[in-house]
């Protein structure tokens, strides 16, 4: 009997871990237009700050939940997966961009060369700059 409370208790246990695991998992990512920039900076000065620097840029731009607001040029829109919009910004350089990622739900109806302002939480670099949960400033 008393091993039987175990098991039970037990497959209980499991149950609600793996029920709360799918829920943060399938949970959409807030995006970022809810809040008021703490960084305004246009995407050649971010990238440059990362190339200078990845440390000290990381320290700046990609603290945790940090609004970051990006000034700059479409350089492409990238619709083919189902799950992202990705609107690339113009830097400068060639082999390296800002990416902005958006909800394809909230994805702005920008064309390439339109100068525009995203708002984002930035994750980092590893080419380009990347840009999450983010919202198109009106």
């Amino acid at each position: 009997m008393k091993r039987r409370t175990i098991l039970i208790g037990a497959a209980i246990a499991a149950l609600t871990i793996g029920v709360v695991a799918v829920y943060m998992y399938q949970k959409p990512a807030e995006r970022s237009v809810s809040g008021e920039a703490e960084v305004v900076v246009s995407a050649r000065d971010l990238l440059a700050a990362f190339q200078a620097d990845e440390t000290k840029a990381m320290a700046t731009y990609a603290k945790t939940d940090q609004v970051v607001q990006v000034t700059g040029t479409v350089r492409s829109i990238d619709k083919s997966d189902p799950a992202k919009v990705n609107v690339v910004l113009e830097t400068g350089d060639a082999l390296a961009a800002v990416v902005c990622e958006f909800e394809p739900a909230h994805a702005p109806e920008w064309v390439e060369g339109a100068t525009v302002k995203v708002n984002g939480v930035c994750a980092g670099i590893l080419m380009d700059v990347l840009l999450t949960r983010c919202a198109a400033v009106e």
